[in-house]
Order: structure tokens, then C-alpha cells, then sequence
């Protein structure tokens, strides 16, 4: 990445390039993120000379055509999204792997507090990185930014029937957007949603101004949930596991 003397760098879509994405990919593996989110190679690609949050559709594309020719591994990046579903049945050994994992997994636990604490994040993805980062104990929802109510209402009963065989106290929801208008209109839709229908208080956790100042990110301008997360994983993940977890052991 270069550019002439006195111009405004910008990104040369080279095998440099390509390097420095895949090094960068693996630099957030590193820091705890399952299979990373094009956007947050991205976000962590702003702190270099010539890259912003415009070059995210190239990037998106690129990232493609480099794995196509054998230069970036698939199954590097998440697979999760909107757009995109895949079924089939299991074979005998991978059902008798399956009640071995069934066999080890950590029972659901409420916190001390008796409460179930759950999160509704607006970017699908980020429900396997929040399992992996909470233990397989976390209780995360996601629509796709968008208020669909059978997936809500599925949730919802299945965190009632745990909180009754628990003998809980109740349920708290938090919810994570974008920091833009879209990202507020989909809380606000929520929010009406879990108190109209589900009889509960959803309450906004992020991203918030602080959090996007912390990061290092432009509190004057949209920030995505999918590329501040790999601004600093670890942060994320400590933040989430005392949310949901009221884990006090983590550094914060």
C-alpha cells in the first residue's frame, strides 16, 4: 500500500494486500474470535495509512477471488449470515460425537442473582462468537435486524421453560446495535416488541458513545457491531462474559 509523494495513500489490492488481510484474520483468531467478520479485518485495518470503512464491498469481494485462488484458506471467515442456510443428515459417527458433546456440556446456570440474562445483538453472527466466548452457557437471540416474531417468540419460551425449571427469578434482556439511526430503529422495534408481547424490559447495552470511544472509533460517525468487535476482541469478550455471565473474575 502506497501512494505518491504528498497524495493521499490509498490500498493497492496486491499480494501484499493479501498478506496483510489474512495476517490480520489470523491476528484476531489469536485474540479469541472463532472465524472472524470481513468488517472486523476492516475495522482493524483503519489504524493502517489509506484504509476505511468504504472499502469494505471490495474487501468483501476481494477476500472471495483471493480464496477462490488457493491465496486465503476457506473456512478462515465466518460463513454465518442473513443470506445463507444449509441442512443435511449426520453420519453414525457423527451422531456418537454428538452425544459425547452432549454428554460433557456445561448445564444452563443462572447467575447469583437468580436472573437469566440474555442478549439481543442486531448481526446473526455474532450468536456462535458469543457462545464460544461465554462457555456454551450464554442466552443470545438475534433476528437479523429485523423484528421477527416467531424466532423471538421461540426464544423467549425457551427461556421461561429454563427460568421455571431453575426456579429463577426472571428474565433481563440487553440489546446490541449498530451505532447509526438503523441501529436505533431496530432497538426501538425490539424494545416495543419484548415489552408489548414478551412482558420484558429490553434495555440498550451497545454500541454505545463510550464504547465507540474506547475503541478508538469516530463517535460522529456509523459504526457497525461486526467491525468494532475486531477493534479489540478481548475487550468485547470480558464486557459480554460480565453482562450475561456476571462473571467478576475478568480483567476489564
Amino acid at each position: 500500500m502506497s501512494g505518491k509523494k504528498g497524495m493521499r495513500q490509498t490500498v493497492k489490492w496486491n499480494d501484499a494486500t493479501c498478506q496483510l488481510v489474512l495476517a490480520t484474520a489470523r491476528k484476531l483468531q489469536s485474540e479469541g474470535m472463532l472465524r472472524p467478520w470481513i468488517r472486523a479485518v476492516l475495522y482493524r485495518l483503519l489504524d493502517v495509512p489509506g484504509w476505511t470503512k468504504a472499502h469494505y464491498n471490495t474487501l468483501t469481494k476481494k477476500t472471495g477471488e483471493w480464496r477462490d485462488a488457493g491465496l486465503i484458506p476457506y473456512g478462515l471467515f465466518t460463513d454465518s449470515n442473513m443470506g445463507a442456510a444449509r441442512s443435511r443428515p449426520y453420519t453414525p459417527k457423527e451422531i456418537a460425537r454428538q452425544v459425547e458433546l452432549w454428554e460433557d456440556k456445561d448445564p444452563a446456570v443462572l447467575p447469583k442473582d437468580g436472573y437469566l440474562r440474555a442478549l439481543m445483538v442486531e448481526h446473526v453472527a455474532l450468536v456462535d462468537q458469543i457462545e464460544q466466548w461465554c462457555g456454551g452457557v450464554a442466552f443470545v437471540v438475534s433476528s437479523g435486524g429485523q423484528v421477527r416474531r416467531e424466532n423471538l417468540y421461540t426464544a423467549v419460551r425457551e427461556w421461561t421453560r429454563v427460568v421455571k425449571e431453575l426456579h429463577g427469578k426472571g428474565i433481563k434482556v440487553w440489546g446490541l446495535v449498530d451505532y447509526d439511526r438503523g441501529g436505533g430503529h431496530i432497538f426501538e422495534a425490539h424494545r416495543v416488541w419484548f415489552k408489548d408481547i414478551a412482558g420484558l424490559k429490553l434495555e440498550h447495552w451497545g454500541l454505545t458513545a463510550a464504547q465507540v470511544k474506547h475503541l478508538g472509533l469516530s463517535i460522529d460517525e456509523d459504526q457497525q457491531i461486526d467491525g468494532a468487535v475486531g477493534r479489540d476482541p478481548v475487550w468485547f469478550k470480558n464486557q459480554i462474559r460480565k453482562l450475561l455471565l456476571a462473571d467478576t473474575e475478568v480483567a476489564l
